[in-house]
């Protein structure tokens, strides 16, 4: 066979094996990354191990469905059926058939859980059941002194990125950098200066992501941060207590000055300090024309030419 009839032969067969690669690499790119059981050894002090396990397979097999939706959508629709918790989602968020049999054979473990109010405290098994549940997106929780199962819906929103927009994924850089759940029993979870720190977060997302869709989400959470640090009335830390005759105590002002300190230059600090010479001029008491000024300043829209330039917020924890 003559040279340049070899290399005809052999140059389609070298474009075949080519193309083959990049289709591999390029599957192996999109292909989602599934939830498996790994191996865990015994855990027969903790739990009925049988039941645990059928029921860990099965919340497995529904975590893959949910990815495996997600494959086959454009990023736009992903972007809809996320925000819009779709079926699949809230299969996951809900308490569906799956969940309700983990919490059924892990109830001894949460039993001891509450009990406990540490999980330091537990002895290894159980403290082994909720490092497996946790590796698959399952956390503890408690209310009303009952224990229970949640979904660890922004641990899970990891897997989902692949599939999402730059302009979604930015919007969840902020959202899952920030605990999920902020009250129990009538009180927050968390310090005034987290809280102004975190609404500090969003105000900086709304800066830089002017034309987002993900703006208007933004700008919500932005007025519940804010809501929540001028305005509290929860029970258990109201902004302005009973036994102060509804003036706002020191240790409160004391952290939202922090919050102006931490973020000068920002937006937040302007309303924050605004709102303490406001309220200072009525011995720290809130009137129905300082909340309806201030509650105004909070809803109104953000308009920015240039994006804050001062540092990131700093001096407070992201704890989930």
């Amino acid at each position: 066979m003559k040279p340049r009839r070899l290399v005809l032969c052999i140059l389609p067969a070298i474009l075949l094996l080519f193309n083959a690669m990049v289709f591999t690499a390029s599957s192996a790119q999109t292909a989602p990354a599934y939830v498996t059981i790994k191996p865990y050894g015994s855990l027969a002090k903790a739990l009925d191990e049988r039941t645990f396990k059928s029921a860990l397979e099965d919340w497995a097999r529904q975590c893959n469905h949910v990815l495996d939706e997600f494959r086959q959508m454009s990023d736009n629709v992903a972007d809809r059926a996320f925000m819009g918790r779709n079926d699949f989602l809230k299969e996951l968020e809900e308490d569906n058939g799956h969940m309700a049999r983990l919490q059924r054979v892990t109830s001894p473990v949460l039993l001891r859980w509450q009990r406990h109010g540490d999980s330091d405290k537990l002895r290894q098994d159980d403290r082994k059941v909720l490092s497996i549940l946790k590796e698959y997106y399952i956390v503890p929780e408690s209310a009303e002194g009952t224990p229970f199962l949640v979904f660890d819906r922004a641990a899970f929103n990891g897997r989902l990125l692949p599939y999402l927009s730059s302009a979604l994924r930015a919007y969840l850089k902020v959202h899952d950098s920030q605990p999920q759940k902020f009250f129990y029993d009538a009180a927050c979870r968390y310090s005034v200066k987290q809280m102004g720190g975190w609404a500090v977060e969003w105000e900086r997302f709304i800066a830089a992501n002017q034309h987002s869709l993900y703006r208007d989400d933004a700008q919500k959470r932005y007025h519940f941060f804010m809501a929540y640090i001028l305005f509290s009335d929860l029970d258990n830390t109201p902004a302005f207590p009973r036994h102060t005759r509804g003036k706002m105590e020191q240790s409160w002002i004391g952290e939202l000055r922090a919050v102006t300190a931490m973020n000068a230059g920002t937006r937040t600090a302007t309303i924050v300090n605004d709102y303490l010479n406001a309220l200072k001029s009525n011995d720290y008491k809130l009137s129905k024309g300082i909340k309806q000024t201030f509650s105004n300043a909070i809803e109104a829209p953000f308009r920015y030419k240039n994006a804050p330039t001062d540092k990131r917020p700093s001096g407070f924890s992201h704890r989930r």
